[in-house]
């Protein structure tokens, strides 16, 4: 959804559904029902279609979330390519969990994370579609085949020759976990796999570190913090059997969003790859302007600072002392609404916890990315 047509549907929810207060969250949940919305008599036909994007999306073919996450695992591999200069990488793709996510975000203001790391023929390809006058079915055929052509060039890309990307076989991570010396898992997404591994049997193997949970009901977006409501039971179970894990530390909402980095220190330690993403995500800027360099870290945001959730859930795992987290405690408060809180206790969970704005300079963060070649890390 472009910026335009997002300022537009908040004016729009403003003018006609004055009781919803916070138009962000409104537009993010998709809060508003269609039916509300075909009664209202003066909408002209380009406002109803915008208005319309405040309505939750429906999800689409499961067919369609398997070649996005294709295309997302083979972007992960470029990165990690670049980064560890084409050596020895896996990514699995665990496309199974597809079917159980509860994703809370409206897929109408879903970030388009694929975007900035195409090539500029590619981005123009995308927008072409978008921008055809047509029925749905056919720009969806059209869409299927852009995928497609992206998933190719990378699948050519000699660079990741070191790099494999393959579907999740949960035996076979199961083996490799009961035959490794030592696993840790950092986690920011659903916790279904980590539900997996107790009913395999494998959790007293794997040292948990999981950016998750919020102690701030009123912080939520979402009737959930997000990575809980991507599978709600699966969180429910693994928090209650937290103690089966050989160790299981929690970063929730309010220590990840405390420390910001600086974008020129995040750059130097993630190249292109990280560059790309900071300015998709963290700076709105459309795709084809960072994929032709019209814009730049250097050139528009050399002074900003972002947070960055899941590298900070990993950084406090491996250098707490470099990110200044203490280490507490929490335990679990399902609410009547069945919300998951978490509530500040002396047992229980532990938790890493930070109070206050941090902002990490670019020596700071070159010293923390140094620290962890180094092999300066807690194992």
């Amino acid at each position: 959804m472009a910026k335009a047509d997002m300022d537009r549907c908040k004016d729009l929810i403003s003018q006609y559904f004055p009781s919803q207060k916070d138009l962000s969250k409104c537009l993010l949940n998709g809060s508003l029902k269609k039916e509300d919305i075909d009664v209202i008599p003066d909408l002209t036909l380009g406002d109803r279609e915008i208005l319309e994007k405040a309505v939750k999306a429906k999800y689409g073919p499961v067919e369609d979330a398997v070649l996005h996450a294709r295309l997302s695992a083979l972007d992960l591999a470029s990165c990690l390519a670049e980064w560890s200069n084409n050596g020895q990488n896996e990514v699995l793709v665990d496309y199974e969990s597809l079917s159980d996510v509860e994703n809370p975000v409206n897929l109408h203001m879903h970030h388009h994370e694929e975007l900035p790391s195409r090539s500029a023929q590619e981005v123009r390809a995308y927008n072409s579609i978008l921008g055809e006058v047509g029925d749905s079915d056919s720009r969806a055929v059209k869409m299927r085949g852009w995928y497609d052509m992206c998933i190719r060039r990378l699948e050519n890309n000699t660079c990741t020759s070191n790099t494999t990307v393959e579907p999740l076989v949960l035996g076979n991570l199961v083996s490799q976990i009961q035959n490794a010396k030592s696993v840790r898992f950092f986690g920011g997404s659903s916790l279904r796999i980590l539900r997996q591994f107790l009913d395999r049997g494998v959790g007293n193997r794997v040292r948990c570190h999981l950016q998750v949970g919020t102690c701030d009901i009123s912080a939520n977006r979402f009737s959930d913090q997000f990575n809980i409501a991507l599978n709600q039971q699966a969180a429910k179970i693994v928090l209650s059997r937290h103690a089966e894990f050989a160790e299981f530390t929690v970063v929730p909402s309010h220590t990840v969003q405390s420390i910001e980095y600086s974008a020129l220190g995040l750059k130097h330690a993630g190249g292109q790859c990280m560059e790309k993403r900071i300015l998709g995500f963290n700076c709105h800027q459309e795709p084809v302007k960072i994929v032709t360099n019209q814009v730049s870290i250097e050139g528009q945001y050399s002074d900003k600072f972002f947070s960055m959730p899941d590298l900070t859930s990993i950084l406090c795992a491996l250098v707490p002392g470099n990110m200044g987290a203490k280490q507490g405690h929490i335990k679990i408060d399902e609410q009547e609404s069945g919300t998951l809180l978490f509530v500040p206790s002396h047992e229980g969970i532990p938790m890493f916890d930070l109070d206050g704005v941090r902002q990490l300079d670019m020596s700071h963060v070159k010293d923390i990315f140094h620290s962890l070649t180094k092999g300066e890390v807690l194992l």
